[in-house]
């Protein structure tokens, strides 16, 4: 299947109520936040650890989202910022835009900003199996 921005949007709207590791979150919510994860692992680790996006090159997230997405990967995958893999769903709040947000609204709308990178992701992660 060939992933597009619009089948991931698509995704993010999805409200289905899943069983996630003893939690009760939607396919929309889920999918928000492994592709907040998804996106930080494309960070380099220097852009990881330093919660900035130091290049332009259309790759993770942009210097005015680079800081809050990081930090709330970080957040999701544990703390340790060698770890790449989703271990916590989200809950909580955080400041975003200057002002206090939900941590799962905040990883909605930075998915549904960076869906088109999600979709080349998506299909590179088929494609190799």
């Amino acid at each position: 299947m060939s992933h597009t921005r619009e089948s991931i949007r698509q995704l993010l709207l999805d409200t289905t109520p899943i069983n996630y590791k003893g939690l009760v979150i939607t396919r929309g919510e889920l999918a928000a936040q492994r592709g907040i994860v998804a996106l930080w692992r494309n960070q380099t680790c220097c852009e990881r650890n330093r919660h900035k996006s130091i290049g332009v090159n259309g790759i993770g997230f942009n210097a005015w989202h680079a800081s809050a997405a990081s930090h709330l990967a970080q957040w999701m995958v544990g703390g340790k910022s060698s770890s790449l893999h989703f271990v916590r769903r989200v809950g909580g709040t955080m400041v975003f835009r200057g002002e206090m947000r939900s941590r799962v609204g905040v990883a909605g709308d930075l998915a549904w900003i960076y869906a088109g990178q999600l979709a080349e992701i998506a299909n590179e992660n088929e494609v190799r199996g």
